[in-house]
């Protein structure tokens, strides 16, 4: 006996493997333009940077991401992101359905897809380049950008905070390492600024695979060579030009 799946359970079935694929092709995207983009960087900034970038492919050499979570699980959290977009659009487009001539069926259809292609392509350039919480460095100060976002990882559209910080304004950088229960090595050091409003962190990479020795070795060495390029751009209050 053939088993016959009904139409629209097909084409739901063919845009879930549709979107697996697009996942995959995408984290083979990612890594080929990291290794393209991410690791020639032009200037002194931009090697300082670099290892905060975070997988941003295209992220600018100019920007902190301050990101704790690998691309894998962000790639998940976009996937899941989509799915909901379409499923949110689909549920939205049946009463409109109802009301017209369109029919609630079709209408739904329209909305899942429509969807599924914009919340796709916001998840992908979040992936790429829309880190939910970053820092741009100027020659006038850090410029500090903040989104809400979807369980942590996904920036939500159209929620974004800026705030501007001249460097006289900064009263100290420094770095630490506070203790991350996610974290295998259970520290995970940080570059932060003394600001008006307070501490602030500017720059958190995500844990690096190996040994925690080395790992944490190599980020406190990183947040040195950050703070040095940094602090040739600041200059404490009080100190004269």
């Amino acid at each position: 006996m053939k088993l016959q799946v009904p139409e629209n359970a097909r084409e739901a079935f063919q845009f879930l493997a549709l979107g697996a694929g697009a996942l995959l092709v995408l984290r083979v995207v990612i890594t080929l333009l990291g290794s393209i983009i991410g690791d020639n960087p032009t200037e002194e900034l931009g090697m300082a940077t670099a290892p905060y970038r975070a997988g941003y492919a295209l992220l600018r050499e100019d920007t902190l991401a301050i990101e704790t979570a690998g691309a894998v699980p962000r790639m998940a959290m976009a996937g899941l992101f989509t799915l909901l977009a379409g499923g949110l659009l689909a549920l939205l487009a049946v009463p409109v359905g109802a009301i017209s001539k369109w029919g609630p069926l079709p209408a739904s259809v329209f909305g899942a897809r429509t969807g599924l292609a914009l919340g796709g392509a916001w998840a992908i350039w979040c992936l790429l380049a829309f880190p939910a919480h970053r820092v741009v460095v100027t020659d006038a100060g850090l410029v500090r950008y903040d989104s809400r976002t979807f369980l942590g990882m996904v920036a939500i559209p159209f929620t974004q905070v800026e705030r501007t910080n001249t460097w006289q304004e900064v009263q100290a950088l420094g770095s630490g390492g506070p203790t991350a229960p996610t974290m295998r090595c259970g520290e995970l050091e940080e570059v932060h600024a003394m600001l008006p409003e307070g501490r602030v962190i500017i720059a958190c990479a995500p844990p690096g695979a190996g040994e925690c020795t080395a790992v944490l070795t190599q980020q406190k060495a990183h947040a040195e060579r950050l703070l040095n390029t940094l602090s040739a751009r600041w200059k404490p209050k009080g100190v004269p030009t």
